[in-house]
């Protein structure tokens, strides 16, 4: 799970299971494009402003995205 803020998509707050998935990744605070770069052309920021013009609290239903572990993050 994680908490995000707007504008700009803004990390505020991750669960380990989430933490785990992103690699351990130190996100918060930065900005979704910048901490997760591979989520680019998957369509999650088109979504993300959708939702977030809409006043919508929740994307967890409407979007898939494709992680790839990388050791190096």
């Amino acid at each position: 799970m994680t908490l995000l803020s707007e504008p700009g998509h803004v990390f505020q707050l991750t669960n380990a299971a989430y933490q785990r998935l992103i690699g351990q990744r130190q996100v918060i605070g930065k900005p979704v494009r910048e901490a997760l770069p591979e989520l680019e052309g998957q369509r999650f920021f088109h979504r993300a402003n959708v939702m977030s013009k809409m006043g919508a609290g929740s994307l967890s239903h409407l979007v898939r995205m494709a992680m790839i572990a990388d050791s190096t993050h």
